[in-house]
């Protein structure tokens, strides 16, 4: 089955290829191979755009982490979709990069769509560990009315304690946002920032109430755990 499927993403018919994308969607992480990975990684050069957004994200949704593919993602940065340049990020997360590969990631933090700078933050951040490089896109995304750069901007806040002055303030902002998942993100990246369990146990208790049941789950954490969140 596998060994067919294969061969149908390397039809050079876009209805087959993309017959064997959705195919591939549907598969099991432990279905998949090298071989398999690799000819989802040569659609990213496809004519057809959604033969393009298909293979990549495929590779997402299979969590593809085999290096065998690392040069096919790295020039799909380069795509005009904001769709695919922001899976080709998400792959590269779980890939094996070095520091002649910081380059291309690194000039995605000044791409125009928030989402695809905040995911460029996120690789730069796990394989680089450069604070300073994505300070500032983290600190706009946490300005952002868009709800899935808002989350991936706490996300990333929570993991940076060197910054927490610089980002406390605009997460304390956060829990006053009229969207629940705003405050509750907010919340939890707050947790992780501050040092102090005190504060910590306080600013639970200061959100006990919150009409929203997930920020009432997040704060309920600390206060059960008697500080740590």
């Amino acid at each position: 089955m596998l060994r067919s499927l294969i061969e149908h993403l390397h039809s050079t018919d876009p209805a087959t290829q993309r017959s064997a994308l959705v195919e591939a969607l549907s598969l099991r992480r432990q279905d998949s191979s090298d071989d398999l990975f690799l000819a989802l990684a040569r659609l990213l050069f496809a004519e057809n755009l959604v033969v393009r957004q298909l293979a990549a994200t495929a590779l997402v949704q299979l969590d593809c982490d085999r290096p065998v593919v690392l040069e096919d993602v790295l020039v799909s940065l380069r795509d005009d979709s904001t769709q695919i340049r922001e899976n080709a990020l998400r792959v590269l997360l779980r890939l094996p990069l070095g520091e002649v590969h910081r380059p291309a990631i690194v000039s995605l933090l000044q791409d125009a769509n928030g989402l695809v700078r905040l995911r460029a933050a996120q690789v730069v951040w796990k394989h680089f560990r450069d604070e300073q490089a994505i300070l500032g896109v983290v600190l706009a995304g946490l300005s952002s009315e868009n709800p899935h750069e808002l989350a991936q901007a706490c996300q990333l806040a929570g993991e940076m304690p060197q910054q927490r002055q610089q980002l406390t303030p605009d997460l304390i902002r956060l829990l006053d946002h009229p969207a629940g998942t705003a405050r509750s993100n907010a919340l939890s990246a707050l947790f992780r920032l501050i040092d102090d369990q005190e504060q910590v146990r306080s600013l639970a208790a200061s959100r006990a109430d919150d009409p929203d049941v997930v920020v009432r789950l997040v704060a309920a954490r600390p206060l059960r755990s008697g500080g740590a969140a």
